[in-house]
């Protein structure tokens, strides 16, 4: 019993990986204010298979070193409280565990909240980049701090350890 034999299939075509989203077109800033900027585009060249829903902007100060940027004072005893206070109060939406569910709309009231509350305080009418710089210097401040008193004992010289482990002692007084 042989198998019949068909007439001869037309040639396949190319595998082609699915195609992204090219870029927006003709991107151009239309407009800048001291709380905005406006910006405009064509669509992109090619929309790829899993269509185009819209586009995510981010950005970032750059310091530009005008006169605009000369550096204030550091935050004052006052403010690094009301900043403290505040991220303690909203860490968890702006960097801790509900970071992820808290879109960027969130984060930036919360920023705008915290900068209101801190230049309540504060009289120095601090931006939310300068406040960002704040906490970030803050935290490496605290952690040079505690590298500074923190010292790693060796495997065998550690009270009690099993091999290969290490131990943490503090440096300062009361150990």
């Amino acid at each position: 019993d042989a198998l019949p034999i068909s007439k001869p299939s037309a040639p396949s075509k190319a595998f082609v990986p699915l195609a992204v989203t090219s870029a927006p077109t003709l991107l151009v800033v239309d407009g800048v204010t001291d709380s905005s900027v406006t910006m405009k585009w064509r669509p992109p060249d090619h929309i790829g298979a899993a269509g185009l829903d819209g586009y995510v902007i981010e950005y970032c100060f750059e310091e530009t070193g005008g006169a605009e940027s000369e550096k204030k004072a550091n935050l004052t005893d006052k403010e690094l409280d009301a900043l403290v206070d505040n991220i303690t109060t909203f860490g968890p939406q702006l960097c801790g565990a509900l970071s992820a569910k808290t879109t960027s709309g969130e984060k930036n009231k919360i920023w705008s909240d915290i900068q209101s509350k801190v230049n309540a305080v504060g009289g120095n009418n601090r931006s939310i980049a300068e406040l960002k710089r704040g906490w970030n210097n803050l935290k490496k401040q605290t952690k040079n701090k505690i590298d500074q008193n923190v010292v790693l004992v060796p495997e065998g010289e550690g009270e009690g350890k099993g091999e290969g482990e290490g131990e943490r002692k503090g440096e300062g007084k009361g150990e």
